[in-house]
């Protein structure tokens, strides 16, 4: 099992959890700037946050390292181009053995 950190920095639904799930196994609800050290299940491929059905685009698992931390940032931008079913928040690996890795929206927007 990995164990990673998970911020949330975003304020976007500040009175809501983020509920992080791996693949589809929930693991655990975030409160907006709030820091938590959670272990992913073995096996698992993809992470996601959720709020009242709508999710972030999902982070690859395999890019992890033991210790490894994840924010949960908003994206800048028009929320007109987002999909309802999709949050203006990204999670965002910060490997601490490098600077944090860009984001980019389109591939974002691109999700089925």
């Amino acid at each position: 099992m990995k164990t990673i950190i998970i911020t949330r920095v975003s304020k976007f639904g500040y009175f809501r959890k983020l509920s992080i799930f791996a693949d589809d196994t929930f693991i655990c609800r975030i409160s907006a700037g709030r820091t938590r050290k959670v272990q992913l299940p073995n096996g698992a491929k993809v992470i996601y946050g959720s709020i009242d059905g709508a999710r972030t685009a999902p982070l690859d698992v395999d890019t992890l390292q033991n210790g490894d931390e994840i924010r949960a940032i908003s994206i800048k931008g028009s929320p007109a181009s987002l999909s309802y079913t999709l949050l203006p928040i990204v999670l965002q690996h910060v490997n601490s053995r490098s600077a944090p890795q860009e984001v980019k929206v389109e591939a974002i927007n691109n999700r089925n």
